[in-house]
């Protein structure tokens, strides 16, 4: 989905004097030390996944102009941004705002001014649609991806097939308070939206979330097996069939 790449500003004369850092870099290597494969031989084959290694080193560089990820740095008198690993850069000389792809986009969740009565007009006008396909709709609401997608509808405990316009009042009201809600929880704990309890050390990825790829999982709430649904709307969703019934 070519969705990478990160921005840093630096102090400019931080800058000129190769003292402005890149973020960290980190190296994945993988190798193989036993090349022999036998499908049929189960313990070949567990030699093999054993001698299967990985690691992974982090790389340092002191001046962010010898970066190799740096594709874009822009420069005034004061400061300088600069782009690492960005797939596709478009430059234009109008207002990039009045742009097609992006003057169609929603409000940002992100925003202190959202609006929530300007987004419920919008989710009126796509009340046929249902509501795992209505929150990754950009131009229902933008920054919504596949993880908070799920994220939002079990905490409302709505169930992802359902159609926008059977909505009762207090579910609507609740839904786009949770939107905003929870994005900002996403944005200030690296992605997390369950929070950490107290006794999990581990920061897997199963502990991060409340149902997001933890399909066959228990539900953190009531026990019961999460469930990945691929054929139900446009992406995969997960949710807990005790926690938000359907039909």
């Amino acid at each position: 989905m070519m969705m990478w790449g990160k921005w840093r500003i630096y102090d400019k004369k931080e800058f000129d004097r190769g003292e402005a850092k890149p973020p960290p870099r980190i190296i994945i290597s993988w190798s193989r030390q036993n090349s022999t494969r036998n499908n049929n031989n189960t313990t070949n084959k567990n030699k093999i996944d054993k001698n299967n290694t990985t690691s992974s080193i982090q790389k340092t560089v002191k001046d962010v102009r010898n970066d190799s990820r740096v594709r874009l740095i822009l420069i005034t008198p004061a400061q300088v941004a600069v782009q690492f690993n960005g797939p596709i850069l478009h430059f234009t000389m109008s207002d990039p705002s009045k742009h097609k792809s992006i003057a169609q986009l929603g409000p940002d969740a992100l925003k202190s001014t959202f609006d929530i009565e300007s987004v419920r007009k919008r989710l009126h006008r796509r009340g046929k649609m249902k509501l795992a396909d209505l929150l990754l709709d950009q131009t229902f609401v933008a920054g919504i991806g596949n993880k908070y997608k799920s994220e939002i509808l079990f905490l409302r405990k709505l169930w992802p097939f359902k159609i926008a316009n059977n909505l009762s009042q207090s579910e609507e009201q609740q839904l786009l308070e949770e939107i905003p809600r929870v994005l900002k929880i996403g944005y200030v704990s690296a992605g997390r939206t369950r929070p950490q309890q107290q006794e999990e050390a581990s920061n897997k990825w199963e502990f991060r979330h409340w149902v997001f790829r933890r399909g066959g999982h228990p539900c953190w709430i009531c026990g019961t097996k999460i469930v990945i649904d691929r054929q139900s709307s446009s992406r995969v969703t997960f949710w807990c069939p005790k926690c938000q019934p359907g039909k």
